[in-house]
This record gives structure tokens, C-alpha cells and sequence, in this order.
């Protein structure tokens, strides 16, 4: 295991931090506060012996003071650590050698930290002088034009201008634009600033660890997704591990839940990380204060409930025809506390333009003298009304019914996916799964037969855990449906 664990350091009095164990990239996500910036300088000291330095400086006017002076940064790999801390004008180490060593077992070939200043997008002090005009990196000039969806970069140059013997000389990338050339100072800010990132991610070394504050700066949404892509193939490609800071909408809807890192941080300043973490819960809240498009919106708590719910729907609305023009929307959101708490602060945001309900796990309702939080929200007499029952778990209620004995659903099973059920129940692989937990047993038995019904069916995953669902959930009585979903469709 890698971690860092901060303490007193800027904003955070304490947070510990675990590295994903998959090289890929990752999105940093949280309000203002939370440390951000903060834990993406502790992992350029990583490789970076001046990342502290230039990271946490010390304003040169406040005399006698050193906020530093009870901070502590501790990097532990497995079962050796090594900690920082501040001492007179520079970060000391303990214990004082070969922290270099155990700092390179992370595993990192080098660090890379594009930070949200002006280094990141100024070009370089000295005028341009009359210079040699070379050819740009046809690399860098293919993925700035695929980003930017352009043609403009093909003329892109580079013009090397000398400062003398001994001197390093200077390189400005300039465009030609019919006689005339143009340099990186007529450039947008976010031009410049994809730029400076394409050439140090071109630059860099296999298994090297990117940081990127503020991603989005001066960019176009769409340029951020096509951004977002590029990185996560040059991460692929390069064995890189990518790190990027963001309050970006459009970058975190286009990354997968288990690649959104959520810092959340209590009024003491304590921080944790929560992963995987759904786009809704990285957002804070759904904004639908400008847009009167959904009359229902359902939060629950993972893709299971999503796909549950989603067929139950579809279901009632068959049933129950006067509300079959209703438009609806069902978001995951993770955690049923988390889940229950969103939908609560939605409704009070949206002033009745929308319906807004939780659809929480049935096992969320077990055990409630040990779950305060959730117990508070559900006892609310305002809010009680919108935190529903699910009426199953979904993972056991999918087990439960694949092993009952319906013969109509058996029957489908086996027209949909050329299988028998009970000859998957014998298999060794559903033989052996096992877990501390009914619900975590019953999800590795539903994937066993997600898999043996791809194998058997051709289909993609998708596909056969959106037909396994629905004819799951097409076994429950008509009378199911309606208590569940009756109450909500018909609310005042």
C-alpha cells in the first residue's frame, strides 16, 4: 500500500490518502478548501525535491510566524514511511537519509505538475529576437489540432532564437498566418496552456506521474472532453498515472465513477477521499434551477438500484397510464446516507418544479440504531415522506430470484441467453464465491452469471445485464410495482 497522510498543512488538519493501485486517470474533485491543490504538491515531492519550496512558500511580510511550523507530510510505502516537516527555512526529513530511496518505491519514473499560475501560460521573458525557424513536433501538432478540432496548428513552428556563447538559447512556438508569424503570446490562454501540457506529456518518461491543477482553465467543454481523451491514451500508452484537479461538469460526467476521487473535509478541517464516487455526489447537487425538463427525480444509490428501478418504472407507467408522459430522471449518487441527503437538498432547492425522492437499499433500513446520520434524515417528518424503499436490495433480490423456482422466468432465461439456470448454480466459479457479507456475495454471483450469459449469448456486458434485469424485475407481481411506486406518482 502507498499513502500520504497530511497534517496542519495549509487547510488540512488531517488526511490520509491511499494511491489507487491502477495506473490511470484519476479526477480530483471538491469545493474550494478541501486540499486539492495541497495533496497534488505532497505528490510532486514525490520526485520533486523542490516541491515543497516552491509549493508552500512562506509570505515574506508576516515576521516571527511559520504556518508550517506544526505540519507533518508522511509518505508510507507498505510497512516503511518517511515524514517532513518543517524546520527554520527548510522541510527536514525523518529519518534524514535515504528518503530518496524509500520515495522511489512508489514506483514514479518522474513527476509532471502543470499548476493553475501564470508559469503555466506566460511565454518566456526574453523579446524575440531574429531566430531560426524549425519544424514543430508532428505529434504535438496532430493532438493540438484533434483537441481543438482544427487545422490551425499544421503551421505551427518553432523558432529558436541564441543568447550567445554559452548560453541556453530560447524556443518560442510561433504560427505562420500567410507572410506574417505570430508567437505563443498572441496565443489564448488555453491554447497556451494545452500546449506547455502536450509537449511535457510528450517529453515525459514511461510510468512518469502527471498532476494537473485546474484542468479546465480557459477551456471549451468540448475541448475538455477531447483533453480528458487524450490523457487517458497517453496514460495507456505510457504506463502514466494522471492526476487532475477539476470543478469541471463536463470532465467529471465523462469519467467513470471509480476514476472520481470526492475530498470532503468537516469543519475541523479533517479531509477524507471517497471513491468510487457518481457524478451527482461530485457535483454537490444537480442543478436544475434553470431547466423544468424532469416532473421526477429519483436518486439511488448505485448502477444496480439504477438498472432496478429504471425497469420498475417502466413497468408502472405501463400500468398506470395517466402518468405515462411523465419525464424522469433516475441518478446514482453512492452510499445510502449520501444518497438520502442529496435528494433531500435537491427538493428544497428546486421549489417544486420537480418531484425529488431517494430510493435507498432495502438493507440501508436494517440496523438503524447504528446509523445516526441516516437515521436523523429518515425521522424528519419534512423529509420522511422522500426517502423511499427501495422494497429490495438488488444484488440478493437478483440471487434470490434465480434461484427460486418461477418457471416462466426460467423459461426466458433460457430463451434470452441459450443457458440453464441451474447449470450455472452448479458451476464451480458460482460454487465459489464468497463473502463477509450477503449483499457483497450476491454481487460476485450476479456477475458469474453476467459472464456465463455473455459467453453464452454473444452480447456485451451491457446488454446482458440490462436483459438479466429486466426480466428479474419483470417476474414481481403487478401489486409489487404498484406499492412501491404508487405513493411517489401519486404525491401531492
Amino acid at each position: 500500500m502507498k499513502s500520504i497522510t497530511i497534517k496542519n498543512t495549509k487547510g488540512i488538519r488531517d488526511f490520509s490518502f491511499k494511491f489507487p493501485e491502477k495506473k490511470a486517470v484519476y479526477l480530483l474533485v471538491g469545493s474550494n478548501g478541501t486540499g486539492k491543490t495541497t495533496l497534488l504538491t505532497c505528490m510532486d515531492r514525490i520526485c520533486n525535491s523542490y516541491a515543497f519550496a516552491r509549493g508552500f512558500s512562506q509570505p515574506k511580510n508576516i515576521m516571527g510566524f511559520d504556518e508550517y511550523q506544526s505540519a507533518s507530510i508522511r509518505y508510507d510505502v507498505d510497512d516503511t514511511c518517511v515524514i517532513f516537516r518543517k524546520r527554520r527555512s527548510k522541510w527536514a526529513s525523518t529519518p534524514r537519509k535515504n528518503n530518496a530511496q524509500l520515495l522511489s518505491t512508489y514506483g514514479f519514473t518522474g513527476s509532471i505538475f502543470i499548476k493553475a499560475d501564470s508559469k503555466r501560460i506566460d511565454a518566456t521573458a526574453e523579446e524575440i529576437e531574429r531566430g531560426t525557424v524549425q519544424s514543430a513536433n508532428s505529434v504535438i501538432v496532430q493532438t493540438l489540432n484533434r483537441i481543438f478540432e482544427t487545422n490551425k496548428y499544421t503551421n505551427l513552428k518553432k523558432l529558436k532564437v541564441t543568447h550567445g556563447r554559452g548560453r541556453t538559447p530560447s524556443y518560442f512556438n510561433i504560427i505562420k498566418d500567410g507572410r506574417k508569424y505570430y508567437t505563443e503570446k498572441r496565443f489564448s490562454t488555453g491554447e497556451i496552456a494545452i500546449l506547455r501540457l502536450i509537449e511535457k506529456i510528450d517529453a515525459a518518461e514511461n510510468g512518469a506521474l502527471v498532476l494537473l491543477d485546474e484542468a479546465e482553465m480557459a477551456l471549451h467543454p468540448r475541448v475538455q472532453v477531447n483533453l480528458l481523451e487524450y490523457l487517458k491514451e497517453k496514460a495507456d500508452e505510457k504506463d502514466l498515472m494522471v492526476f487532475i484537479s477539476t470543478h469541471s461538469p463536463t470532465m467529471i460526467k465523462a469519467t467513470k465513477p471509480n476514476e472520481v476521487i470526492l475530498l470532503e473535509s468537516d469543519t475541523d478541517g479533517n479531509v477524507s477521499a471517497v471513491t468510487p464516487c457518481y457524478p451527482a455526489r461530485a457535483l454537490g447537487r444537480i442543478d436544475y434551477e434553470d431547466s423544468n425538463i424532469f416532473d421526477y427525480i429519483f436518486f439511488v444509490e448505485d448502477e444496480m438500484a439504477r438498472f432496478f428501478l429504471k425497469r420498475l418504472v417502466a413497468r408502472y407507467l405501463l400500468l398506470a397510464k395517466q402518468h405515462s408522459s411523465a419525464l424522469i430522471s433516475i441518478v446514482p449518487v453512492g452510499g445510502f446516507y449520501e444518497t438520502a441527503r442529496l435528494a433531500v437538498l435537491t427538493k428544497n432547492q428546486l421549489f417544486g418544479k420537480s418531484k425529488v425522492f431517494a430510493f435507498v437499499d432495502s438493507d440501508a433500513f436494517e440496523d438503524l440504531e447504528h446509523k445516526p446520520r441516516f437515521s436523523e434524515l429518515l425521522h424528519n417528518t419534512s423529509n420522511n415522506f422522500y426517502i423511499r424503499d427501495l422494497s429490495v436490495t438488488p444484488e440478493v433480490f437478483f440471487i434470490q430470484a434465480l434461484s427460486g423456482d418461477d418457471e416462466n422466468l426460467r423459461n426466458n432465461f433460457r430463451t434470452h441467453f441459450h443457458s440453464e439456470i441451474n447449470s450455472i448454480l452448479r458451476s464451480a466459479e458460482y460454487q465459489a464465491c464468497n463473502a463477509n457479507s450477503v449483499r457483497k456475495k450476491s454481487k460476485l454471483q450476479f456477475d458469474v452469471f453476467v459472464n456465463k450469459c455473455m459467453g453464452t449469448s454473444g452480447d456485451d456486458e451491457n446488454t446482458v445485464k440490462t436483459t438479466l434485469i429486466n426480466l428479474l424485475v419483470d417476474s414481481l407481481d403487478d401489486s409489487d410495482v404498484y406499492r412501491v411506486l404508487n405513493p411517489v406518482f401519486n404525491s401531492r
